[in-house]
């Protein structure tokens, strides 16, 4: 079909470890998104701190975030389902 995809492998302790991290205090779980990276993001966004008043959106984003190029995005709802079916 000439396309190629990309495939993003994480070990089920790092899905349980997203889920334990729980970085807002009441999440809505639906709506809540999570990125996995196929690499390290640019070192600067790992020492920003945002909360949920930095992230919230109503609706359907189109937000484009340049650092994300190549990362999936789940909501803790899906990571959820994925730790439980590997029994984790």
């Amino acid at each position: 079909m000439g396309r190629t995809a990309g495939v993003l492998i994480r070990a089920i302790l790092e899905l349980r470890a997203v889920l334990d991290a729980k970085p807002f205090r009441k999440p809505d779980p639906a709506s809540v998104g999570v990125i996995f990276l196929p690499k390290l993001p640019p070192v600067r966004l790992l020492t920003l701190r945002w909360g949920a008043e930095d992230l919230r959106m109503i609706g359907r984003s189109r937000l484009k975030l340049p650092f994300a190029a190549g990362g999936t995005t789940r909501n803790l709802n899906m990571t959820a389902k994925i730790v439980a079916m590997a029994g984790a």
